[in-house]
């Protein structure tokens, strides 16, 4: 018989949601000063969790009632009290997370171009705030192709109009401005890349180095556990999470190559590993996960400590 452990009663309780939204909404007012960013990036990370939690509860991917993966969202986002004055990340985040809502509605649909138009017009959007993320369009291209099972010449092309339309509508003002050095300024920075160096990592604070590492080990461990354990789910939540699991270790390449958009990338990076580790955490009940969900929170509650008292 199956254990009720502490993580399982965490992950099926009905307070855990709204305890993880006062925790994160605390934790955002600890800041000395209030700004504009703060309440937008606020709003945005609101946000997203509607998102995750549509993107749960639409595709089913958990197995059990659960609101375990908007909380860990939460909890996390509001921890890395850093990230919260950076707007951008958090815009670029919600654009990716409307653009995965989209994506994933197009799995064997028969006709399936709107949604593809709609998600990568969203990409487009994300990478006006932050150039790179163009490079997902190529991620998207190959999930689109073998997991999702609709990439056809209709929805390459509706793909790539998404894509361009939001750069086309710059370009329109760059044209009644007679100014293109901003869109070309823009275009540059895809390409312009700033790798990991030991300089960077001087840059940062023990709380950022500890969150990002914690994270790198979290994610893996959830994704070799899901890889053992994957027979569990249907075949389109298999799709679905080995969609998740390519995308986080895109998003881990990319952060190494892109470091001067560290904060977007990490925001990104904890959405996605939410998906991973919420199901390892609803879905498991050994001794051992529980000790680990249980030190994972005792983690997250040090990062935010630090965070505050070492700005």
């Amino acid at each position: 018989m199956r254990s009720i452990r502490f993580q399982n009663r965490i992950a099926a309780s009905s307070v855990t949601l709204p305890a993880a939204a006062v925790l994160a909404s605390v934790l955002w007012c600890v800041h000395a000063t209030f700004s504009l960013s703060l309440l937008m990036s606020w709003i945005c990370c609101g946000l997203i969790t509607y998102i995750i939690i549509e993107l749960v509860n639409t595709n089913a991917l958990i197995r059990i009632r659960t609101s375990l993966t908007p909380a860990i969202f939460l909890i996390v986002m509001g921890a890395m009290t850093w990230l919260h004055p950076s707007t951008e990340a958090f815009l670029s985040a919600l654009c990716v997370a409307l653009s995965y809502l989209f994506l994933f509605r197009t799995y064997s649909k028969p006709q399936p171009v709107h949604s593809i138009f709609l998600a990568f017009l969203l990409l487009g959007c994300g990478s006006c705030i932050c150039p790179p993320l163009c490079i997902l369009s190529v991620c998207y291209w190959g999930y689109m192709a073998s997991y999702l099972r609709c990439l056809t010449p209709r929805t390459f092309s509706s793909a790539c109009l998404g894509l361009l339309f939001p750069y086309w509508i710059w370009a329109g003002g760059c044209i009644y401005n007679r100014n293109f050095a901003p869109l070309a300024e823009h275009f540059e920075k895809i390409y312009t890349a700033q790798p990991l160096s030991s300089i960077f990592l001087t840059q940062l604070s023990y709380a950022q180095t500890t969150a990002a590492l914690f994270t790198l080990c979290l994610a893996l461990l959830c994704i070799v556990h899901y890889l053992q354990t994957d027979f569990n789910d249907k075949i389109r939540i298999r799709m679905y999470f080995y969609l998740l699991i390519i995308q986080e270790l895109v998003l881990g390449v990319i952060a190494i190559l892109f470091t001067q958009y560290s904060q977007v990338w990490m925001v990104l990076w904890q959405l996605n590993t939410c998906f991973l580790s919420a199901h390892y955490f609803a879905l498991t009940s050994s001794r051992l996960s529980n000790l680990l969900f249980i030190i994972t929170l005792l983690i997250y509650i040090a990062i935010a400590v630090a965070s505050i008292i070492w700005k």
